[in-house]
């Protein structure tokens, strides 16, 4: 968010939107089936598509069952 005295916001020809200005139904479809596969697959104890490795080397380390969230600190899932 840009302070409301910032320039771009004073400018006529520039459009302000959030991120997402638009996307199609099939396309947030498939983005809700990657993010749950990723959830699934963090549950299982075998994570996907992560983007920084060493934040997990303290959750997976020694000692530390990712199946249970309990273990993590995290609440229980409610399915």
């Amino acid at each position: 968010m840009l302070e409301r005295g910032h320039p771009l916001l004073n400018i006529d020809n520039v459009v302000r939107m959030p991120h997402i200005g638009y996307v199609t139904r099939d396309e947030y479809e498939v983005q809700f089936a990657d993010i749950f596969d990723q959830i699934v697959a963090y549950a299982a104890g075998t994570p996907i598509n992560v983007v920084n490795p060493d934040v997990l080397k303290g959750v997976h380390g020694p000692g530390r069952d990712p199946s249970n969230p309990r273990a993590l600190g995290l609440p229980e899932p409610r399915f």
